[in-house]
C-alpha cells in the first residue's frame, strides 16, 4: 500500500474487526475475495477449539504452532488450567482430577514447582510418585491419599492460590501451579471456586481472556491480538490528544471520521483584571494552596500579596524582599510561609 503496510496485514485487521462486530457473512466474502485468511489454518483451529471448549483438540493442535519449549509449556498450562476450572463447574471432580494429574501436573518441572504453605502436604507433580492412584484420589508425598485428604491445603480460605514467584505458569489469581490449583477442589459451591479464582466461568469472558493470556506466548503474527484495529484507533486517538494544543476538546469522544480538533474559545484573550502595585516587571505569580491569597513577586525586588478571595483580588502587603530581580516564588504546605528566589 501507499502507506507502507502490507496489504495483507490490513486485510487481517479488518476481517478480525468483522468477525468482533458479529458481520461473519462479511469477514467470510473478504477472506475468499482477498485470498487472506485472517489466522494460519493451524492457529484459527486452535482459537476456535478454545472458543469452544475442545480442550483435547487444542492441546493436539499446539504442536502445529511450532512454539519454543519454555512457550509451548506454558501454553499448554493456561489451556488445561481453563478446561481444569471448567469440569470443576460442571461438579465433575473426576474429570477435573484427572486433567490435574495427567495434563498439568507434567507441565510443572520441579525447579518451577513453588513450595508448599505451611502444614500442607507437597502434592507430586511430574516424576513425584507413581502418577497412578486406584482409589480416585492423588497422590501426596509418595502415598495414595483421597481428595478429602487435600482439606489441609487452603481449607477455610483463599489458601495459596494468591501465591506467586518463578514458577508461575499463569495468572497469580486463577492459580499458577498444580498446588494452587489443587485447592479449588475444596470448593463447596460454583459460587466460592469463581469467588476464590477470579474466574467467571466458561459461559463468561473467561476463554477470550484465555486468548488474551495467551497472546504473551504466541507471536501475534500467529495469534492476532484481539480487538487489534479497535486499540490502534484507541492510540491514535490518545496520541493525536496527547499532542494537541491543551485547550478545550470539541467533543469529549472524538468522532473516527476527522481528527481529534480543539475549540479556540477556551483560550483567555481578554484581561478581566490588572493587578497594578509593582514599579517594574512581574516575573512570577503563586496561589497560596487554598486559593484564598495571591502572590507576585517582580523585576523591582518586591513581593505584593493580592487577597484572591475578593472580586478586584485587593492588595494585603507589599514586601520589599530582596535588592535584586525575583525570580521564582513559592508557598509552603500550610500557606503560613514564602519562600522566594532572586539575584541577589
Amino acid at each position: 500500500l501507499a502507506s507502507g503496510f502490507r496489504r495483507a496485514d490490513v486485510v487481517r485487521l479488518v476481517t478480525q474487526c468483522l468477525h468482533s462486530l458479529g458481520y461473519e457473512r462479511a469477514a467470510s466474502e473478504l477472506v475468499d475475495e482477498s485470498g487472506v485468511q485472517c489466522w494460519p489454518e493451524p492457529v484459527s483451529r486452535f482459537r476456535a477449539a478454545l472458543l469452544h471448549g475442545e480442550w483435547g483438540a487444542a492441546d493436539a493442535l499446539i504442536t502445529n504452532l511450532h512454539l519454543p519449549d519454555p512457550a509451548s509449556r506454558r501454553v499448554r498450562f493456561l489451556v488445561h488450567r481453563q478446561h481444569y476450572l471448567e469440569r470443576l463447574e460442571a461438579h465433575d471432580a473426576a474429570g477435573a482430577l484427572a486433567c490435574l494429574r495427567e495434563r498439568l501436573a507434567p507441565l510443572e518441572q520441579p525447579h518451577f514447582a513453588l513450595p508448599p504453605p505451611d502444614g500442607c502436604a507437597a502434592i507430586a507433580a511430574a516424576g513425584g510418585g507413581d502418577g497412578k492412584s486406584g482409589n480416585g484420589g492423588v497422590t501426596v508425598a509418595g502415598r495414595e491419599a483421597a481428595p478429602s485428604a487435600m482439606a489441609r491445603c487452603g481449607a477455610g480460605g483463599g489458601g495459596s492460590g494468591d501465591r506467586s514467584g518463578d514458577g508461575d505458569l499463569g495468572g497469580a489469581r486463577l492459580g499458577g501451579s498444580v498446588q494452587e490449583l489443587s485447592t479449588y477442589l475444596l470448593c463447596r459451591s460454583v459460587e466460592e471456586l469463581k469467588a476464590r479464582s477470579g474466574w467467571d466461568g466458561g459461559g463468561g469472558a473467561s476463554r477470550r481472556l484465555l486468548l488474551d493470556e495467551l497472546q504473551e506466548h504466541i507471536p501475534p503474527s500467529l495469534l492476532l491480538p484481539e480487538n487489534r484495529l479497535e486499540t490502534l484507533l484507541q492510540q491514535a486517538v490518545r496520541w493525536q490528544t496527547l499532542h494537541a494544543p491543551p485547550l478545550t476538546p470539541d467533543d469529549v469522544s472524538p468522532s473516527l471520521f476527522e481528527d481529534v480538533s480543539f475549540r479556540h474559545d477556551g483560550l483567555p484573550r481578554e484581561a478581566s483584571l490588572v493587578l497594578e502595585g509593582h514599579t517594574d516587571e512581574v516575573w512570577c505569580v503563586a496561589f497560596s494552596h487554598s486559593g484564598a491569597a495571591l502572590a507576585s513577586a517582580s523585576r523591582d525586588g518586591a513581593i505584593v500579596l493580592w487577597d484572591a478571595t475578593q472580586p478586584q483580588f485587593a492588595r494585603r502587603a507589599l514586601i520589599p524582599a530582596h535588592s535584586g530581580a525575583i525570580a521564582s516564588v513559592a508557598w509552603s504546605p500550610d500557606d503560613t510561609l514564602l519562600l522566594s528566589c532572586a539575584a541577589d
